[in-house]
């Protein structure tokens, strides 16, 4: 859904619970209905632990969805069920085009990403398959690592 910029005092009731509702209840009735054997990646986002301004509900939605994950997976790994979080930073999207194309924000973000520039969307999704892929299967529980090599999503 992405981080709506807001007044935590003028967030309505709706806003909130579209919020929860789209990034947190939906994976985890997506969840359910796919715990049965396998894998499942969730995503997060670097919000999950780096808190912004204006961000209130999706910040703590992308966290509780990665103690979800975390959850889950330690009460599934018997069944089979691997449960992963990949935690991405900027991903050039068309939702973040006019952010990185900004030249005021984009040298400020382009800073604080380790390769210095907005990681893409194939990027993210090959990080989720090779988590959901046999290479992985001895990850039951890999939020932890898998936040950690995706945070600030960069490479070559």
């Amino acid at each position: 859904m992405g981080a709506p910029h807001s007044d935590p005092l003028d967030t309505t009731l709706e806003e909130v619970q579209r919020t929860l509702g789209v990034d947190l209840l939906a994976p985890w009735l997506l969840c359910q209905a796919a715990a049965r054997a396998g894998a499942i990646v969730n995503i997060t986002s670097v919000h999950e632990e780096i808190s912004l301004p204006g961000s209130a509900a999706y910040d703590a939605a992308k966290a509780a969805l990665r103690s979800l994950t975390r959850t889950l997976a330690l009460e599934l790994a018997g069944r089979g069920v691997r449960l992963n979080t990949v935690a991405p930073g900027l991903i050039e999207t068309p939702l973040t085009a006019n952010r990185i194309h900004d030249p005021q924000r984009a040298g400020h973000d382009r800073r604080q990403i380790p390769m210095h520039r907005p990681g893409r969307p194939q990027e993210l999704v090959n990080a989720a398959l090779f988590l959901a892929s046999d290479e992985a299967s001895q990850s039951p529980a890999a939020a932890a690592s898998s936040m950690a090599l995706m945070r600030n999503l960069g490479g070559a």
